[in-house]
């Protein structure tokens, strides 16, 4: 998919999520050396939504975007054995983060593209009133196309 398909894409969809992801593994993403994101909990309908990552850590600012192009549940110890070597962290860190969860979701991202431009957190609140999510959060159709503006 072309920058420009993926970008009429997301004009055209109104149920766009705000995610945060650690600087990290946001670079690993657009590396194309991660290409799962983990998560104890996902939004409603994964497949097809389009992820607004906002790189938490060092960027503090939204960086990139992605498309869900399925999703894998499973207990912690399924998804390391199907996903480990494109997850982007050590064992170690994998079983520190799923410690005492029974369930573990590995999002496939696809269509992975930068953004034009580093949207900051200053902007994020100063210009469309909206605080990172520390996990993720729903975005209205209205910040969504504000977002769009300027990304």
């Amino acid at each position: 998919m072309t920058t420009q398909q993926l970008t009429q894409q997301m004009v055209e969809h109104s149920d766009a999520v705000l995610i945060s992801i650690r600087t990290r593994f946001v670079r690993s993403i657009l590396a194309g050396t991660k290409t799962f994101e983990l998560r104890k909990k996902i939004p409603r309908s994964p497949v097809g939504r389009l992820l607004v990552m906002y790189s938490s850590g060092e960027d503090r600012a939204i960086t990139a975007y992605a498309r869900v192009g399925g999703v894998t549940s499973g207990t912690p110890e399924v998804i390391w054995a199907r996903h480990g070597l494109l997850l982007g962290l050590t064992h170690e860190e994998f079983k520190t983060y799923f410690d005492g969860a029974t369930t573990a979701y590995a999002l496939h991202l696809e269509d992975v593209t930068p953004s034009r431009r580093h949207l900051t957190l200053h902007e994020l609140r100063s210009d469309h009133a909206l605080e990172p999510p520390q996990s993720w959060r729903y975005l209205s159709q209205k910040v969504y196309q504000g977002l769009l503006e300027t990304l």
